[in-house]
């Protein structure tokens, strides 16, 4: 009966060992969505402001690209 109860023991502490390992995972794919959507948002408003837009043009006008 000792063997049978340590086996129990061990594959409940291994369920609640993956249990924490996954809720860690899902809050750490969460913090990366919001820094993702972070930099996307200040990229897309970074390419909105007025310097951005004539860089641009000035680029155009004088003919340069730039990769």
């Amino acid at each position: 009966h000792a063997k049978d109860a340590y086996l129990a023991d061990v594959i409940q502490d291994k369920d609640a060992y993956l249990a924490d390992v996954i809720q860690d995972k899902d809050a750490y794919i969460e913090e990366i969505k919001a820094v993702v959507q972070d930099k996307d948002d200040y990229t897309d408003s970074l390419e909105q402001s007025i310097p951005f837009k004539l860089c641009r043009i000035l680029d155009k006008l004088t003919g340069k690209t730039r990769k």
